[in-house]
């Protein structure tokens, strides 16, 4: 691994697959309920992407000076739009750059998807093609400010006003230009999951939007509670 670019808000990190020309790319975003970025959410799940063949990156995002507001965005943005100009230096294919991610990760990956056509959330003169994803996949995301939130990642995120915090509610903000989107829960009742799990199946549910709204899978995964990442032993003890 790599790091290959330092942005104002965050660092990039590169997991390189073999050699090769017009692969995938993928850029996570750990979680963390945006306090911290989760080193078992980061480098063994790029790690695991890059042996298969896809390009990989690590997002570490800062998550100081709260209210965090629009920064993280603005930082996968810088990253994808630097992924995308530097694709065919990499053996990337430009149009297969997906961003990805887990918790608080995995609603930042779902922000930038949802908004990335949206200028007002941007700085001015941002490039909105340069930094448009071509698919996500969100695992087991921070999804809504409603009822059951996350509450901490939108407090992190907008304070403690509520109406600023739903301004940051996915489900509000799927329209036909979400790139396809895989997202995934898992079904321990301990937590949140299952619950946002179906507050998110209703909210990304094309049929809630107009008929040419970005199709999106759901599954729910048979398997342990939220916050493993790849947890197999080898890759945690050298992340």
């Amino acid at each position: 691994m790599k790091e290959v670019l330092r942005l104002d808000h965050g660092v990039l990190t590169h997991f390189p697959a073999s050699a090769g020309r017009n692969k995938p790319a993928l850029i996570l975003c750990p979680g963390g309920g945006y306090e911290y970025c989760s080193i078992r959410e980061g480098a063994p799940v790029a790690r695991a992407f890059a042996r298969d063949g896809v390009e990989a990156f690590v997002l570490e995002y800062d998550c100081t000076e709260v209210p965090l507001g629009a920064k993280p965005l603005h930082t996968l943005s810088a990253s994808v739009a630097w992924v995308r100009a530097h694709a065919a230096q990499l053996g990337i294919a430009a149009d297969r750059i997906a961003v990805g991610g887990f918790s608080a990760g995995a609603h930042l990956a779902g922000l930038l998807a949802a908004t990335w056509h949206d200028a007002d959330w941007f700085p001015a003169g941002t490039d909105l093609q340069a930094h448009r994803p071509n698919a996500a996949v969100l695992c087991y995301p921070v999804v809504s400010a409603g009822a059951y939130a996350h509450r901490g990642s939108f407090v992190r995120l907008a304070g403690e006003n509520a109406a600023e915090q739903q301004r940051f509610s996915l489900e509000t903000l799927v329209s036909a230009r979400m790139p396809r989107t895989f997202l995934w829960h898992t079904p321990d009742g301990r937590d949140r999951s299952g619950r946002e799990h179906a507050a998110a199946r209703g909210g990304f549910a094309p049929r809630k939007h107009q008929p040419r709204a970005a199709p999106v899978p759901a599954r729910r995964a048979r398997t342990r509670a939220r916050g493993f990442g790849d947890s197999r032993p080898d890759e945690r003890a050298r992340a």
